[in-house]
């Protein structure tokens, strides 16, 4: 009793049966794949690559964070000013009690007036001008290097988007 060859995957037939599904596979990731390539240029992979990258999106955001150090450097070095302004009407005036002569009955004695207004402004600047121009060149070099890590990471991506584009 001879075994059937077919049983055992030894026929041609039976391995060609086999592989058809995976040729079929192959051949269908291979023209969506081409067809994909057609739609998507390398400029548009780079550019696309750049809009989502999470790297680029905080080597920016450190960019942005530097550029408000600067400000606030800056802002170290100007004139503060500040009013405030307050209105009181007291429908009883003020008063307070003081026993002058130890007789045990009080005399009273109001002060202030029925309306009461208060108006203050405070100016203050600061001298301390070579602490100040230090902190803000020190934020400028921070905005710079910021500025270079966002060109970096640019250049970066578009190499490595070039590189698996033509891989």
């Amino acid at each position: 009793a001879e075994e059937s060859p077919r049983a055992h995957g030894e026929s041609g037939e039976r391995t060609i049966e086999m592989r058809w599904p995976l040729i079929a596979a192959i051949f269908t990731l291979a023209v969506s794949g081409a067809a994909r390539a057609e739609d998507l240029t390398i400029e548009k992979a780079v550019e696309e690559a750049l809009a989502k990258n999470p790297d680029l999106q905080a080597a920016i955001a450190g960019l942005e964070g530097a550029a408000g150090r600067v400000v606030e450097a800056r802002a170290q070095g100007l004139p503060y000013l500040a009013a405030e302004a307050s209105y009181n009407r007291n429908i009883v005036r003020p008063s307070f009690f003081i026993d002058f002569q130890n007789t045990g009955t009080p005399s009273k004695i109001e002060s202030g007036t029925k309306n009461d207004a208060d108006l203050t402004f405070v100016f203050r600047q600061s001298l301390e001008i070579n602490k100040i121009g230090r902190a803000l060149r020190i934020a400028k070099i921070y905005r710079e290097v910021q500025a270079h890590n966002v060109a970096r990471a640019k250049r970066w991506i578009a190499f490595e988007t070039r590189t698996a584009y033509y891989d």
